[in-house]
């Protein structure tokens, strides 16, 4: 993270001293790319990410569990499409390149990929405990 204003502060001592440094613009988007979405993807590991809960924390308890498990299936349809998407653009940006910095545009789409599969991985054992103690509420055991 350190790495986003280290490359403002040369984008902007460059400028000022009239010297033209091609790429940099490209790299702290880069850099600010990969950082929002490995973010998202650590935060929803560490199950940090922000939740709303005004409504549903007034939901009686089986009604709660079973609206967690719903909300977590369409966390996870979610997920999956935009991580095929990502994996999508992904492959397609080795056709082109990145202006001033000349790799290929897949590195922006590699961050997006990762931080969604690390999302979809947490929300499947969010979905495996949500899924264990909702048997356990109504009775049914591992054996039946």
């Amino acid at each position: 993270m350190i790495a986003i204003p280290v490359v403002i502060l040369a984008i902007i001592l460059t400028r000022n001293a009239g010297i033209r440094v091609s790429g940099l613009l490209p790299l702290a988007q880069i850099i600010g790319v990969w950082v929002v979405f490995l973010l998202l993807g650590m935060l929803g590991r560490e199950q940090r990410h922000i939740q709303i809960g005004f409504f549903t924390d007034k939901l009686p308890t089986p009604l709660d569990r079973w609206h967690k498990i719903s909300l977590l299936i369409v966390n996870i349809s979610a997920c999956v499409i935009f991580a095929y998407s990502a994996m999508i653009a992904f492959i397609e940006g080795f056709n082109s390149t990145v202006s001033g910095l000349g790799v290929p545009s897949a590195v922006y789409f590699l961050a997006p990929l990762l931080g969604f599969t690390l999302l979809l991985s947490a929300y499947i054992l969010e979905f495996a405990a949500s899924f264990d103690s909702t048997k356990k509420l109504v009775g049914v055991s591992a054996d039946d």
